[in-house]
């Protein structure tokens, strides 16, 4: 998102564009998310997007995430559509949908991709991902110890990154095979669920 909808530039003059968290807009760069409910953001992640896919025309994947941090917006109308969703995915996914319906005439081979990570990890009650829409289930808080069931995604294209590692030296981490076998095991039915 900072890409998108830099503190830097926007920050001083239009604070209403990063997260409310616990009553305090948050304008620490990557440490913020976005309001994803304030129509000016929605219009300049658009004009960002459309600008970077014009600027590399062989791109044919564009990330529209959040940033590496869990303050996810806590205004009145973000707060709204994540209790209306059963959680903040609901929100994130709606607003990359948007994009990525806009936007489709003009690069309908691109994948408008995004992140189910922290905060936006719990599947949202009724909004799915647009059929160019990826979300990348980001694992590094899963329980590799019980079936990714509790981590259900209703989707029709989804990515798992894998962060499980085992580290047998501090400075050398291997992937565990239970870690390899559970993200197998969910890639599988991902793809069986396209066919």
């Amino acid at each position: 998102f900072n890409r998108m909808v830099p503190t830097e530039k926007y920050g001083e003059s239009h604070p209403e564009y990063f997260a409310l968290v616990d009553g305090e807009r948050k304008l620490d760069g990557r440490r913020t998310q976005l309001c994803l409910t304030n129509p000016d953001v929605y219009d300049i992640c658009l004009k960002s997007v459309r600008e970077a896919l014009l600027a590399n025309p062989t791109s044919k994947i564009i990330s529209i995430s959040q940033n590496d941090t869990k303050n996810h917006c806590q205004c009145e109308n973000c707060k709204k559509a994540d209790l209306e969703e059963g959680s903040p995915a609901g929100t994130l996914l709606n607003f990359v949908n948007r994009i990525a319906k806009e936007l489709e005439p003009e690069f309908p081979d691109v994948v408008f991709d995004t992140l189910a990570y922290e905060y936006s990890r719990p599947a949202p009650n009724t909004v799915r991902n647009r059929h160019n829409v990826c979300v990348r289930l980001c694992s590094i808080e899963c329980c590799f110890a019980h079936p990714f069931k509790r981590y259900k995604f209703l989707t029709e294209f989804a990515i798992c990154t894998s962060y499980a590692i085992y580290l047998r030296c501090d400075m050398l981490p291997a992937a565990t095979r239970k870690g390899i076998y559970v993200i197998s095991q969910f890639s599988q039915k991902i793809i069986s669920h396209l066919h």
